[in-house]
């Protein structure tokens, strides 16, 4: 099968080409300031008329713009927006709150006085429905209307489509991805107009809708059927970069022979690939031998293409070397832990600094003892909370314990009261998600017979409070009495909710979340076991700017993807296939999608260390 965004798999995969500008609309405004709605593709950035300021509600996907009588949005005009005798298309979601009296555009690059007029998206009153309006000459005009659509009704939404197609002559209008309305057209459209490009009426005419926009696109060509309809998405919408992993699959490293491996994660929960600075970073390891040295490298690319040469972090004497990799948003946090003597995963390190937009890093200050040799360090992960200090969570010899950074520059000082130990004997690998007010999460395996997964509430001050079993169905267990690290996943966005996603001894996939009040949902099963491979799946969570929820797993030599973007799980989709390693450090997504794109690695049997930046 294509991988997912492939041509065959996804209409959206060209559509790219041509889009001359693109105005999400997710810019937040309260209605009490002017706020610059951007331009995704280029310049042509959309201002706020000073004194008649737009506010900035929920829309179809993110948020849009509410449109109150005599409130425009404009930009001036310029080469990328004009048109001529050329394909172009206009696409865009519109919605009434009152249904006008009168002509009125919703999207326009059209005058109401001077002879500048190109063309406009407009409701058209008498007619009651939506036209697609062009002028030859900057004067006369001519409009194809959606007239088999029907009438519109206020408080819905419409997706508006309306193109001219210079290759067989005709003006076209499209409503709600239903019947094509077509209109013979020889005359081209005025090349050269000096009207401004408009949202909520048009330059020259203060009045405007009364309604609201969102998700804008211009395109110098006409889109296929199947674009329109990725595009009307079943009425959810998409928006920018859509679809279009532009950045197709690189093979970032090659083993050389059979000694030579690479993980793609050291700790499965960790996330090491990431987007910062206006790059795309990876983190990985590779050994020589059974006995070591473990070496730590990052690359990075500004584009997904052309990567940076490797870079080496730091070196490990022996080659079980554990270590894990946090991006907060600013900072890039590392801890690494080392067996020096009899001691396994010896003694933890840590060190901070920040990615930079040539590929380098500066590091706040040399490695810094977070935790002093002669203490187990094993499968040590990290996370910041909301205050920017540092939690650790690992297993010392079956004891759960978490310790934390009192400092936040780079150096390590120990908070008073830890190490704090959550439980001794039956539970480890603390996974750390934050929560809000400087409070931390910890959800810990258990390796009793029930091979369920506790749950921890942790105070900025260290208080546990005890939340007891959170998993109801059992995790996969390893050698039938251990939940292994890889088969359980919890994350946060800081909201004080925990969302948790694990491999169960059903060989299913289940979600369960974690409310802010302490209590928990039901637990949704995302895939029954025909997705799901004996070997460890490793569920992994990651989030976009909105809050929408992403799983993916692998199982069966294929890597797959299921969203929650309004309130239900989407159908399982196949995003990778070919043969993984059998063990969970195989794949690893970013934590958060970043312009519409989830970056990950997988590392394949032939221990290859390959990379994608998937359209969500």
């Amino acid at each position: 099968m294509a991988l997912f965004g492939s041509a065959e798999a996804n209409p959206l995969a060209n559509i790219l080409t041509g889009l001359a500008a693109c105005w999400t609309l997710n810019e937040y405004s309260d209605g009490s300031g002017a706020v610059q709605r951007n331009d995704s593709v280029g310049t042509n950035h959309l201002a706020d008329d000073p004194l008649r300021i737009i506010s900035s509600p929920s829309g179809i996907v993110g948020r849009c713009i509410d449109i109150v009588p005599d409130r425009l949005l404009t930009c001036v005009d310029s080469p990328t927006l004009r048109t001529g005798d050329i394909d172009f298309t206009v696409a865009g979601w519109v919605r009434f709150d009152v249904i006008p009296a009168s002509n009125m555009a919703f999207i326009s690059k059209y005058n109401s006085g001077g002879a500048t007029r190109e063309w406009r998206i407009e409701y058209i009153p008498a007619s009651t429905c939506f036209g697609f309006r062009v002028s030859r000459d900057g004067t006369a005009s001519s409009v194809v209307n959606a007239s088999t659509f029907g009438l519109p009704v206020i408080n819905t939404w419409y997706f508006i489509v309306g193109w001219h197609d210079a290759v067989h002559d005709t003006l076209n209008i499209q409503i709600n991805n239903g019947v094509v309305n077509s209109l013979a057209y020889t005359n081209g459209v005025m090349a050269g107009g000096a009207a401004k490009f408009v949202l909520g009426g048009q330059d020259g005419n203060g009045s405007s809708i009364d309604g609201r926009i969102d998700e804008v696109g211009f395109w110098k060509r006409v889109l296929t059927a199947a674009e329109r309809t990725a595009l009307y998405n079943g009425g959810t919408g998409k928006t920018y970069p859509f679809d279009v992993p532009t950045i197709q699959t690189r093979t970032l490293i090659t083993a050389s022979n059979n000694t030579l491996a690479y993980a793609a994660a050291r700790v499965p929960h960790q996330r090491q690939c990431f987007y910062a600075a206006g790059r795309y970073w990876v983190f990985y390891g590779d050994y020589n031998n059974a006995t070591g040295p473990f070496d730590l490298y990052f690359t990075s690319s500004a584009d997904g293409i052309s990567w940076s040469a490797p870079t080496n972090l730091t070196t490990f004497p022996i080659c079980d070397a554990q270590w894990s990799v946090c991006f907060d948003g600013s900072k890039l946090h590392v801890i690494k832990c080392i067996q020096s003597g009899a001691i396994f995963h010896d003694g933890l390190y840590y060190r901070r600094g920040t990615p930079n937009a040539d590929g380098t890093i500066t590091w706040d200050a040399a490695w810094q003892t977070a935790i002093a040799t002669g203490n187990k360090v094993g499968d040590a992960s990290l996370a910041v909370d909301t205050a920017g200090l540092v939690w650790v969570g690992y297993d010392n010899s079956n004891s759960a314990k978490v310790t934390k950074n009192s400092a936040n520059d780079g150096t390590w000082t120990t908070a008073a009261g830890f190490p704090i130990e959550l439980t001794n004997g039956i539970e480890e690998n603390p996974i750390l998600s934050p929560l809000a007010g400087g409070a931390m999460y910890a959800t810990v395996y258990r390796w009793n017979s029930d091979i369920a997964a506790k749950g921890y509430s942790l105070a900025a001050s260290g208080a546990i409070t005890s939340e007891g079993n959170i998993t109801t169905s059992n995790v996969e267990a390893d050698s039938g009495a251990q939940a292994k690290v890889g088969r359980i996943e919890a994350a946060s966005l800081s909201d004080g909710k925990v969302h948790l996603a694990y491999q169960t001894s059903a060989q299913t996939i289940v979600y369960r979340l974690r409310n802010v009040n302490g209590t928990f949902a039901g637990e949704v099963q995302l895939s029954d076991n025909s997705r799901v491979a004996a070997e460890i799946s490793s569920p992994r969570i990651s989030f976009d700017a909105n809050g929408n929820v992403y799983v993916t797993w692998s199982g069966n030599n294929k890597i797959y993807l299921t969203t929650n973007k309004s309130g239900s799980w989407s159908t399982p989709a196949e995003i990778v296939s070919e043969a993984l390693q059998a063990s969970y450090e195989h794949f690893m997504p970013d934590e958060k999608v970043t312009n519409g794109r989830l970056p990950a690695v997988w590392l394949t049997s032939t221990y290859t260390l390959k990379w994608m930046a998937f359209g969500v």
